[in-house]
C-alpha cells in the first residue's frame, strides 16, 4: 500500500495551509453563521495517457475525481451569497474558526484509512481572515462554483513564472449532489513536490471544511446587557 501521509503530507506546506490553520480554536458557542463542504465517497485518479479510473468518460481527462457533496451556508446566504455578501460581512463584529480534515485510502473500492490532515486555525477579525492567502483562494474558488456550472478555475500558482498555469474544471449534479471534475492538462509536474514520483493512480477520499463566525466578546456583552435592560425595564411597566 502507498503511503498516503508521504503523498498529501506534504502537499499542506506548499499550500501554506498547515501554517496557516494549526492554531487552537476557540469554543464554539454563539456561532452566528456556518459555512460547510462535505465531500464524500471520493475518487481521485491520474494518467498521463488518461486517468485509469473512477469511471473517467474521457481519455483527455488526465486527472478525473468523482464524489458527493453537501454544501451548507447560513453566513453569506443571508448577506447575498458571494461575492455580494463579503462587502456585509466584513462590517460584522465576528471572529473566525475553520476546521480542514482529509481522509484517503489506496483502494478506490473502500472507504479512506488514512488521516491526510485534521487542522483548526482561527482569525481574530474579518481583516484577518481576508488577508489569509489559503482563506482568500478557497473563497474565490467556492465563488466560481456557485457562480457557474459547469464551470471551470484557472489556478497559477507563481504569477511571475509564466506557463505554469493549469484550469480545473468541474460539473455538480443537484439533483443527487454528486460532482465530477477533471483536468486535461498533465499535472504530474506537482509530484515531486509532494514526494512523489508520480501522481496516484486511484485513491479514495473524503473531506470536511468549515468556516464559523463567531461574535466578538464585546458584542455579547452588550447583547446581555441589551437584555437586562429590556427585563427590567420591563418590570417597572404598571
Amino acid at each position: 500500500m502507498m503511503n498516503l501521509k508521504s503523498i498529501f503530507g506534504p502537499a499542506l506546506s506548499i499550500a501554506g495551509l498547515t501554517a496557516g490553520l494549526l492554531v487552537a480554536a476557540p469554543a464554539t458557542a454563539g456561532i452566528k453563521g456556518q459555512m460547510i463542504l462535505d465531500l464524500t465517497e471520493g475518487c481521485f485518479s491520474y494518467g498521463a495517457a488518461g486517468a485509469p479510473g473512477c469511471s473517467n468518460p474521457d481519455p483527455a481527462f488526465k486527472e478525473y475525481a468523482t464524489g458527493k457533496y453537501k454544501f451548507v451556508d447560513t453566513l453569506l446566504a443571508p448577506l447575498g451569497g458571494l461575492p455580494a455578501g463579503l462587502g456585509p460581512l466584513s462590517l460584522r463584529p465576528y471572529s473566525y474558526q475553520a476546521f480542514a480534515r482529509l481522509e484517503a485510502g489506496a483502494d478506490p473500492a473502500l472507504l479512506p484509512d488514512t488521516m491526510i490532515f485534521d487542522v483548526t486555525g482561527s482569525w481574530p477579525n474579518y481583516t484577518a481572515l481576508s488577508s489569509d492567502p489559503v482563506m482568500r483562494l478557497g473563497l474565490s474558488i467556492l465563488a466560481a462554483v456557485m457562480g457557474s456550472n459547469p464551470g471551470s478555475y484557472l489556478f497559477d500558482p507563481n504569477p511571475s513564472v509564466p506557463g505554469d498555469e493549469f484550469s480545473i474544471h468541474w460539473k455538480l449534479n443537484t439533483a443527487d449532489e454528486t460532482f465530477a471534475a477533471w483536468s486535461e492538462q498533465d499535472l504530474n509536474w506537482l509530484a515531486p513536490l509532494l514526494g512523489q514520483s508520480r501522481l496516484p493512480a486511484d485513491v479514495s477520499f473524503r473531506m470536511h471544511l468549515q468556516l464559523n463566525a463567531i461574535p466578538e466578546p464585546a458584542s455579547l456583552a452588550l447583547l446581555g446587557i441589551g437584555l437586562m435592560g429590556l427585563l427590567f425595564g420591563g418590570r417597572r411597566l404598571p
